[in-house]
């Protein structure tokens, strides 16, 4: 499973494409390191990804999906695995 991917992604910068037609899967629970050349493209990815782009540039094709569960949805999950766990073992 991964926690984010980047799909047909496609970026120009005032008007010259920067990355063309990018496949990447992150995974979870691993690090990953994103390695290049100086004007590579490195941090306009990050920065598409942060939607921090400047008007400068754009994203004309593909997606960015990331997964997100914040600490109150994990929280809330917990307390429903909880009560449900609870709601068995309650006997009239």
């Amino acid at each position: 499973m991964s926690i984010l991917n980047y799909q047909n992604l496609t970026l120009t910068y005032n008007e010259q494409e920067i990355l063309h037609h990018i496949d990447l899967m992150i995974p979870k629970n691993q690090i990953t390191v994103i390695v290049g050349q100086s004007g590579s493209g490195k941090s306009t990815l990050l920065k598409a990804t942060m939607g921090l782009l400047s008007d400068d540039a754009k994203i004309i094709e593909g997606k960015i999906l990331f997964e997100i569960i914040s600490q109150a949805t994990k929280s809330m999950k917990d307390d429903i695995s909880e009560s449900i766990r609870n709601s068995n073992d309650y006997k009239e």
